[in-house]
């Protein structure tokens, strides 16, 4: 998403704090941020999850193997 100031013909270096087209934008902009964290934090949590029980069928695994020996 490209940010409204590029090209406009009334930017200011003070323009964004005082720019309606800019608030938008940098509002849009956190949502979008807002919404990818949360995303990554279900992966991360999904992704440690069935890292864990991975290693727990690995080691059920392993020590049914020894006792049948």
């Amino acid at each position: 998403m490209t940010a409204p100031c590029k090209n406009c013909k009334e930017r200011t270096p003070e323009c964004h704090g005082l720019c309606t087209k800019y608030q938008a934008y940098a509002e849009e902009n956190d949502k979008r941020r807002k919404q990818r964290y949360l995303r990554r934090e279900v992966d991360n949590y999904t992704n440690g999850k069935i890292i864990e029980n991975a290693i727990r069928r690995t080691k059920r695994m392993k020590s049914k193997r020894r006792q049948r020996k």
